[in-house]
């Protein structure tokens, strides 16, 4: 099973080194589709359906944390960069948090405004980062 796994790796890696940095950069955005169960042309189009947004959103939180910019990420995906910002802001509550703000059914349809040094009310088990 080891050899099996070393032999893929190789092989992944050899595919990786023979592609161009925008298609290794759709191959991780496919990738990450994959595992949410959307597609590639979903991911990058203009749909705002929750479960397309959230991958998308972790998406833009891998490639950042792959080290590119903002910006770069925005010319992937044809979005401003502050819409990018935002994006890593939300899969980062999500990851760190598992309880988004919009979750809450005490607030009722949204969340108010807080500023950063405010908490969240302990029904919420919010976390701040």
């Amino acid at each position: 099973a080891a050899l099996g796994r070393s032999a893929r790796l190789g092989r992944r890696l050899l595919r990786d080194a023979a592609m161009t940095p925008r298609e290794r950069t759709l191959e991780t955005i496919r990738l990450i589709g994959e595992r949410y169960g959307v597609s590639l042309p979903e991911l990058l189009g203009p749909s705002r359906l929750r479960p397309i947004a959230w991958a998308r959103f972790h998406a833009y939180a891998e490639l950042y944390s792959r080290g590119m910019t903002a910006s770069e990420v925005a010319r992937v995906f044809n979005r401003e960069h502050s819409t990018i910002r935002h994006g890593i802001k939300r899969a980062a509550e999500f990851q760190y948090n598992m309880f988004p703000r919009w979750a809450c059914h005490k607030r009722g349809k949204r969340a108010p405004r807080l500023s950063p040094s405010s908490s969240y009310p302990s029904h919420c088990n919010y976390v701040s980062l």
